[in-house]
């Protein structure tokens, strides 16, 4: 931005210098012209010589050329203009009279000329010759004939008496129609590319003081020329022009855009009819003369045709260059490709046997992957059915996520790959080993085995995986679920045999996971049944079929009933009853938990501000899932449920599941977050079970734990789970966390809970879950 107010403050400063001049000029005052013409020179000079030196002559060497003449042009005007105007201050001498002064100016000419040529052969060599031939001979005989008729009057005795004239008068004569063609020439002939605007200052610059010129010699021919005049101040806009071409080109530098001479006479002329202005200049300084419009006519006629013709001509060839230069283009490709054909002929069969290997091979673990497993084991199968039995082992690592989410998913391949290494070891030349995906594998084992050999081989498979797993810093402890499935008692073909072999993983990780188990024709009923709950669930009527249960929460030190959990009831139209612990799982891999824990919400809230406008002051637990978390309308429902029931807050306990600790500490406060700004408090539920570690408690912003029935089982008996029991009381006191025990059902178990300083309890000791109407009763009572 500074910078272009330098820019425009030298334009503007220059041209009230010129402004001084023309004024002078204008009313012939010699006095004044002979002090504003020299002072304006010297303005120009050192313009041009200042923006020339800028010129990196090795990046630039012809605009340096060019620009080095425009100066050098100005410096001899200069000189000429100072000299002119000593004579006439400090001498009686008049400079008018001095024929070697006078023709002095006219060094200007032949540098200006100089830089022309410089310029004409930079742009002209790239050129057509034919075109600019044709171009250059119809210009400047339309140039030479509108000069006959303006200038010569189309007389032959003017012209003999012009060429009478001192010689240097004739040769600059000669100059100015040789570089007024090439300037015409030039703009007529340009045809694509777009020239700058600084180069554009510097032609219109040229082109004035050449007509200039022409004028000074037509008044002097006619003793018409008076010093200090407007055919001086002519001159001198030529040079304003070159000078502020020179700021703007040196502009332009300062803005990283340089002239490229990228210019050409080849493509469509957008500027045909600009020709015809011969004719009308012609017409303006002589009536209508028919031979002279017939001659500009006949020329301008002639350059369209034959333009045309050589135009034509240059696209044939351009198009015959290209095709020669695309067929030698492609013969060297071809060449080339022949060569690499050649080359890579010899790698691809190493490569070939290199992809069919990898094409069978899992990236990660280096084992047989899920495709090639499925082919070589068909081909296996039909092969060795009558070799005996054929075992298929369908193993599953437990919970192998947790892995992933807590320490990230390097950690987790590096683990899949050390557990690959260790199945390695039972993979032989009867058995095939593959890595299904994720954290699933399957090996089998052909041969005449006993069902003995196969417990063995599950149990040492169990133990490998069971083994420590040291990753850096980390220390992971890894179990797996195995599914037996075995040829021909279980399974007639490779398809049966997989399914059943899934079938059976899957119920071992139902019944406690760190284990096998072979297949029992009863697990395809269990599987059927499971398919069947899913599409009931789909389409039960929750209104129907659906109920809620509500189990007492109790003070353990006052007795009195402070809350209750709201417990989820499906009485099937086509089956009956079905347990929670059947349809939830299913409710929650299937996603209708969502759906179906809305209706629960719905139901508890509205109940609870039934009992609260009763002045029972009982707070409802209600059960949220994890997939519930992960839902965006989960806050925004709850409190729209909340506000439909004209229900606080603070009588509503979400309870969440023990398991999101191992989401890890974002997401236990993310939750904390959306619950806490709502008001609602926060239990975290089945404490004890699965994850659990009294490290998570300082990390758990909730307002009470529930202690896992499983641990309130065995706290009369068992000393390690009453310790357990006592730890998490205790660490839980300490960070301001109340406690409740679930699943309290002896007397044993209450005076445990109420010497270790448990707060509330919950259980069937105290009341079993009961509809909302004995609920009611029992509040009354209580």
């Amino acid at each position: 931005m500074e910078y272009k107010k330098v820019y425009v403050k030298t334009v503007l400063t220059l041209i009230l210098i010129y402004c001084t001049f023309f004024i002078s000029s204008l009313f012939r005052s010699d006095f004044y012209g002979n002090i504003f013409s020299p002072i304006a020179c010297m303005a120009t000079l050192v313009i041009m010589y200042r923006n020339t030196s800028r010129i990196n002559g090795k990046a630039q060497p012809l605009s340096k050329r060019i620009w080095a003449y425009l100066t050098l042009a100005v410096l001899a005007w200069t000189i000429s203009d100072i000299v002119w105007s000593f004579y006439y201050f400090f001498t009686p001498f008049n400079p008018g009279e001095s024929l070697f002064l006078i023709h002095s100016y006219s060094v200007s000419n032949v540098f200006i000329f100089a830089a022309e040529i410089i310029c004409a052969v930079e742009i002209f060599k790239k050129w057509n010759l034919l075109q600019l031939i044709l171009d250059s001979v119809s210009i400047a005989l339309s140039t030479i004939i509108l000069l006959w008729v303006v200038y010569f009057n189309s007389s032959f005795e003017i012209v003999k008496m012009i060429s009478q004239q001192h010689i240097v008068d004739n040769i600059m004569f000669v100059l100015d129609i040789a570089a007024l063609i090439g300037i015409l020439v030039t703009a007529f002939s340009i045809r694509q590319g777009k020239v700058s605007l600084y180069t554009k200052l510097v032609i219109y610059g040229v082109f004035v003081f050449i007509l200039g010129d022409l004028h000074y010699l037509y008044q002097t021919f006619y003793d018409l020329y008076n010093p200090n005049s407007m055919t001086d101040f002519t001159y001198m806009v030529g040079f304003l022009l070159i000078a502020m071409g020179s700021i703007t080109k040196n502009y332009w530098e300062h803005l990283k855009i340089r002239e490229t001479f990228s210019y050409i006479n080849v493509g469509l002329q957008h500027r045909r009819l600009t020709i015809f202005i011969f004719p009308v200049i012609a017409l303006l300084f002589r009536n209508f003369d028919v031979q002279i419009i017939s001659n500009f006519l006949v020329i301008i006629v002639f350059r369209e045709i034959m333009s045309s013709y050589i135009q034509k001509y240059i696209e044939h060839e351009r198009l015959l260059s290209k095709e020669k230069e695309m067929n030698m283009l492609l013969e060297d490709k071809i060449k080339q490709r022949t060569m690499e054909i050649t080359k890579k002929n010899k790698q691809l069969e190493i490569k070939n046997t290199e992809l069919d290997y990898m094409s069978k091979k899992d990236h990660l673990t280096n084992l047989y992957n899920r495709r090639y497993f499925f082919e070589k084991f068909n081909n296996g199968f039909l092969s060795t059915l009558d070799s005996g039995r054929t075992a298929l082992f369908y193993i599953d690592l437990d919970r192998f996520k947790i892995i992933n989410d807590m320490y990230g998913h390097h950690v987790g391949d590096m683990a899949l790959i050390e557990i690959s290494r260790r199945l390695k070891l039972y993979d032989n030349d009867d058995s095939i080993l593959a890595r299904l995906g994720g954290d699933e594998f399957v090996l089998v084992k052909y041969g005449d085995f006993t069902y003995d050999e196969f417990s063995q081989l599950a149990d040492s498979i169990i133990h490998d995986c069971n083994a420590p797993i040291e990753i850096g810093e980390y220390m992971l402890y890894v179990s797996a679920s195995i599914g037996i499935s075995v040829y021909p008692v279980d399974a007639k073909d490779s398809y049966t045999l997989m399914r059943n072999a899934d079938l059976a993983m899957h119920e071992m990780k139902d019944n406690g996971k760190n284990g096998f188990i072979f297949f029992d024709s009863k697990f395809s009923d269990k599987a059927k049944r499971k398919l069947l709950l899913e599409n009931l669930l789909k389409s039960a009527d929750y209104d129907k079929e659906f109920s809620i249960l509500y189990q007492p929460q109790l003070n353990i030190h006052s007795k009195k009933i402070i809350g209750a959990e709201a417990l989820l009831r499906w009485n099937s139209k086509e089956l009956g009853s079905v347990s929670p612990e059947e349809f939830i799982p299913i409710a929650e891999e299937t996603d209708c938990i969502n759906s179906i824990g809305l209706w629960v919400m719905e139901q508890a809230i509205k109940q609870s501000a039934k009992w609260n406008k009763m002045c029972y002051n009982v707070k409802v637990g209600i059960n949220v899932s994890p997939k519930q978390l992960d839902s965006k309308n989960l806050i925004e429902t709850l409190t729209r449920i909340l506000e439909e029931n004209s229900l606080s807050p603070k009588y509503i306990d979400i309870e969440i599941t023990e398991n999101v600790a191992v989401a890890g500490e974002y997401k236990i406060h993310q939750i904390n977050s959306l619950f806490g700004s709502l008001g609602v408090s926060v239990s975290i539920d089945d404490f004890g079970t699965g994850y659990s570690a009294l490290s998570y408690l300082k990390i758990f912003p909730f307002e009470r734990i529930k202690i896992a029935k499983p641990l309130i089982d065995v706290i009369a008996t068992d000393s390690f789970d009453y310790e357990i029991v006592k730890a998490v009381i205790t660490l839980a006191k300490s960070i301001g966390i109340r406690t409740i025990a679930e699943g309290v059902e002896s007397e044993d178990q209450l005076e445990i809970l109420t010497s270790l300083g448990c707060d509330e309890v919950q259980g069937f000791l105290l009341g079993k879950p009961m509809d909302k109407y004995e609920f009611e009763k029992l509040l009354k009572n209580n």
